[in-house]
């Protein structure tokens, strides 16, 4: 008998979240020492990254896990499991059905030898990598010299974009919330950072962007994005995949140079 921890998210926030009031720890126990049916193995949760989630059950997203119990020749014990978003279940112990393992696991033994972390397989080579390389090269279309900027930039999601700029041989010039974040994106090769928290993102834009802006990865929305709008060059184009600030208001932030995707001819796509 093990106690298995699930992390709920109990009650939706008016603002941001706080521990114990809308994401609750719930223990339950589980007996791994009794018989599994045919097809069922029990994993143990490495490394977990949250996505979408339902109100009072366990949350979802992309987890690392090793087998410690099966009855599932495809499944041994050992194995390492790589759960897909929405499918691996955010708990320390999940007993997973041949079924459900269809849908939702794919065996990943590599990771034994090949010395990356556990966690690159819920970053770089899971959803953020995937989110990055698809929105940057199937919507941005890069071109070696451009320059790109990245909303959220110390996010999964934007370190990845940025990183993979920089690849294309693009100027990447983020946005970030602290001066840690600011350093460590720095680090991994960002040409420039600002921080949205100081002066004004419209004044910080034009110090950082002076060629004006030919990729956006918009993560935030609202006041970041208007801004962008303004500077951004002809046939610019808008990688929308979230806009994080308006997620708890109740009245949006008002967007007023909307015009400027007529004039300039921007190309603005969202994907999910």
């Amino acid at each position: 008998m093990v106690t298995n921890k699930q992390l709920i998210f109990s009650k939706i926030p008016n603002g941001r979240p706080i521990n114990g009031e809308h994401i609750q720890v719930k223990e339950t126990a589980l007996d791994i020492d009794a018989a599994l049916p045919d097809g069922d193995f029990i994993l143990k949760t490495l490394e977990i990254a949250n996505a979408a989630f339902d109100i009072n059950k366990p949350m979802t997203g992309d987890t690392v896990s090793i087998v410690v119990k099966s009855n599932n020749p495809n499944y041994k014990v050992d194995d390492i499991v790589v759960g897909r978003s929405t499918f691996g279940l955010l708990e320390s112990y999940v007993q997973v059905s041949a079924d459900y393992a269809k849908e939702a696991y794919v065996v990943r033994n590599e990771a034994k030898s090949n010395a990356l972390p556990l966690s690159n397989y819920v970053g770089a080579l899971g959803m953020p990598g995937f989110t990055a390389w698809y929105g940057l090269t199937e919507i941005g279309q890069p071109k070696k010299g451009e320059v790109l900027c990245v909303s959220s930039a110390a996010s999964p999601v934007g370190q990845m974009v940025g990183q993979l700029g920089k690849a294309f041989g693009l100027k990447v010039v983020g946005s970030a919330g602290s001066e840690e974040k600011i350093q460590y994106l720095k680090s991994v090769g960002f040409d420039a950072v600002f921080n949205y928290r100081e002066g004004d993102i419209l004044e910080n834009l034009k110090v950082h962007c002076l060629d004006g802006i030919d990729i956006y990865f918009e993560s935030v929305g609202g006041k970041m994005l208007d801004a962008v709008l303004k500077v951004a060059n002809k046939f610019a184009r808008i990688i929308a995949c979230g806009m994080s600030s308006q997620y708890s208001l109740s009245t949006p932030t008002p967007l007023y140079n909307t015009m400027y995707i007529v004039t300039k001819r921007i190309k603005f796509d969202g994907f999910w």
